[in-house]
């Protein structure tokens, strides 16, 4: 089956897609019904069946959280007759946030880059290099993990069931907010961790200057005048420098009491004020409002950082100055509310998720390479 016999299948189908790119080529448009996941039965992801393909896809589990992170499975092999520069894609199911997945290598088991994979509008795109020149019968897995995309969440009775991958089905739990961990921090990416660690060909951060995450802090639940919150973040995060904010300082959000209060349900009183302040690398949030104003509500504390760099722009780590990222990042809170002292000991990492992908094949001999080169050669 070619190529255009393989589009014609899945296009009769309906098949929502991964395609086979040849070289020089760009992947065809992914049917995703306008970007948006339809009422009803859900587009599963395409995955063609011809040579050449990704074989197999899968998430790692049946049932999610609204919030949670998925991990997708992938098995994949390319017919002896691709050259360098050949391409392979799998458009990925619309629910599933491309932009939390950063460029990784499919690895050999002689250390050699396979293919470099990238995502390009949605779809997961590996570039074969040279490898499979010198190889046949070349084929491998690969593994990442995203976020689901929030618009595209429709709930029925709190639950979403759908198709991501040919012959798998999940269900997404929503998520039923309320102060259930009323003092704890946690961190996400500025529009997903692709774009908030995007390297420039010479390896620098797109943007340096940042901001590249966020961290939110849930202040005391109820009635208080006055919060004072000093933050301690991971040494590889910035937010003062030169005893100055980097960033405009201390965004905040409120929410009932009640179960299912969602942050930003409420309005943030007009009376609630906040500042922001830096000693040396350390930052203080000073939150007042007037006796009896935060009744019944309470408050996040929210503060962009960026990620330390070199004079090069590339991100650091350690105290080597490691260029790259690391697996995760924290944050310490301790919050004084009308003089009496908490600390925030519930805290969860901004982590970094490592994509990875393995190629196996076999090396080609003098022989084989005589015939693999007759193949190969153009018509």
């Amino acid at each position: 089956m070619n190529l255009r016999d393989v589009a014609a299948y899945v296009a009769a189908v309906g098949m929502t897609a991964a395609v086979v790119v040849t070289a020089g080529a760009s992947p065809a448009p992914a049917d995703r019904a306008g970007g948006r996941v339809p009422v009803g039965p859900q587009s599963p992801a395409r995955v063609t069946s011809g040579p050449g393909a990704v074989t197999s896809a899968r998430l790692d589990d049946v049932t999610y959280g609204q919030y949670a992170t998925a991990r997708t499975d992938l098995a994949w092999s390319v017919p002896d007759t691709w050259t360098a520069g050949d391409r392979m894609a799998v458009a990925l199911p619309s629910v599933l946030d491309a932009t939390s997945i950063v460029p990784f290598e499919l690895i050999a088991e002689d250390g050699s880059v396979a293919a470099d994979v990238v995502v390009e509008d949605g779809t997961l795109v590996a570039t074969f290099t040279e490898y499979i020149d010198r190889h046949t019968d070349v084929s491998g897995t690969a593994h990442f993990t995203t976020r689901f995309d929030q618009s595209e969440l429709m709930f029925t009775d709190g639950v979403m069931v759908l198709d991501v991958y040919p012959g798998q089905t999940v269900t997404i739990e929503q998520h039923v907010g309320g102060p259930v961990r009323p003092e704890n921090a946690y961190a996400w990416w500025v529009g997903g961790q692709g774009v908030a660690t995007a390297l420039r060909p010479d390896g620098a951060l797109v943007d340096p200057d940042g901001p590249h995450a966020v961290w939110g802090v849930n202040l005391r639940a109820g009635a208080w005048t006055e919060s004072v919150t000093e933050v301690t973040l991971d040494d590889d995060l910035e937010l003062c420098e030169d005893g100055e904010l980097l960033f405009p300082g201390g965004r905040l959000l409120a929410r009932g009491l009640g179960t299912g209060a969602e942050w930003g349900s409420r309005a943030v009183p007009a009376q609630v004020e906040v500042s922001a302040t830096c000693a040396g690398r350390v930052p203080t949030f000073v939150v007042t409002a007037p006796r009896g104003v935060l009744d019944g509500l309470q408050l996040r504390l929210d503060f962009p950082v960026r990620h330390r760099t070199n004079a090069s722009g590339e991100p650091v780590h350690g105290r080597d100055d490691t260029v790259g990222f690391k697996d995760g990042y924290t944050a310490a809170a301790t919050t004084t509310v009308d003089g009496a002292e908490i600390v925030t000991s519930d805290v969860d990492d901004l982590v970094y998720q490592r994509p990875e992908g393995s190629a196996s094949a076999t090396p080609v001999t003098a022989h084989a390479r005589e015939v693999s080169a007759y193949h190969k050669a153009p018509a």
